[in-house]
């Protein structure tokens, strides 16, 4: 995570393709699959599988959990969502932005 927040934006920046408009990130829309808790205050990142919905809507977004240094979660994990610092969770069926890892 620290890679995705902190050095690709500075890779992005210094070959200047931050400058030209071209987007950090892809994003999907995606349905989260459980409730999420999360301590007011503090923002999470929490890391996604997704897989194809069973009713032919929207992407389902299931966390993985696990510890934060853990690879085996990275290597499970399409994506991550942001929990804001004013949000103390996320409900299980909300619509939520998934920020997808290249």
């Amino acid at each position: 995570m620290s890679f995705e927040l902190f050095v690709r934006p500075t890779i992005y920046h210094l070959a200047g393709l931050a400058e030209i408009g071209l987007p950090e990130k892809r994003t999907i829309t995606a349905r989260l699959m459980r409730n999420l808790n999360s301590t007011a205050g503090r923002r999470d990142f929490i890391r996604v599988e997704i897989r194809a919905a069973t009713d032919g809507g929207l992407f389902e977004a299931h966390p993985v959990l696990g510890k934060s240094g853990a690879l085996s979660t990275m290597v499970k994990a399409h994506g991550y969502i942001i929990i804001d610092e004013k949000q103390q969770g996320l409900l299980q069926g909300e619509t939520i932005e998934v920020l997808l890892f290249d």
